[in-house]
């Protein structure tokens, strides 16, 4: 057995371990292994909620951490993009860019067309948009950008006012603001 914590103490012709949470002698009929480690079953517990883990039947050994499934999904198992549960080794999946998609969530946002694999889309805020609602979120861009353009206010002259700018026009062909202003008020 090629274990970590293999120090073996002999006891009437007996082998024990050391157990490798509490580091006293394994003296009981049964124990766990996981990984390379040996454990009393009453010591061995997740390492991040500290649930003991001598009644499941599953543990999953991350680095150096021993830790419960709820708490490897939770900390270590991509989640999709779209409908936010995990993905599991044996799903079947879709990455855009660092977003991660079931199969059947790598769909477009505003149509829900399930994209296959030549399928052209973008990625807006992750979201997927398919070909036809790519053209439509630019053209709708286009057309926001366009109506949101400020339109200037356009200038009625008075005879009074235009003479007085005619004249300062001949002092100052290009006046400011403020100097047409001053002009506005004056006649």
């Amino acid at each position: 057995m090629d274990v970590e914590y293999s120090t073996k103490v002999y006891k009437d012709g007996i082998a024990y371990f050391f157990c490798a949470a509490c580091k006293i002698v394994i003296k009981d009929k049964f124990y766990l292994c996981v990984g390379s480690k040996i454990y009393h079953e009453s010591c061995l517990q997740c390492d991040i909620c500290q649930i003991a883990l001598n009644q499941r039947s599953t543990c999953f050994l991350k680095g150096v951490h021993i830790l419960c499934s709820k708490d490897y999904y939770k900390y270590f198992v991509n989640k999709c993009s779209k409908c936010n549960r995990f993905i599991y080794p044996n799903d079947w999946i879709r990455r855009a860019c660092e977003y991660v998609y079931h199969l059947t969530c790598f769909s477009c946002y505003t149509c829900g067309r399930q994209l296959s694999t030549d399928d052209e889309y973008s990625l807006e805020n992750g979201h997927i948009l398919c070909k036809i609602h790519v053209t439509e979120a630019n053209d709708n861009k286009y057309d926001v950008n366009k109506q949101n353009e400020t339109k200037r206010i356009r200038t009625a002259f008075t005879i009074e006012q235009l003479q007085i700018l005619q004249t300062n026009f001949k002092f100052d062909p290009n006046p400011d603001g403020q100097d047409l202003e001053c002009i506005a008020h004056t006649a």
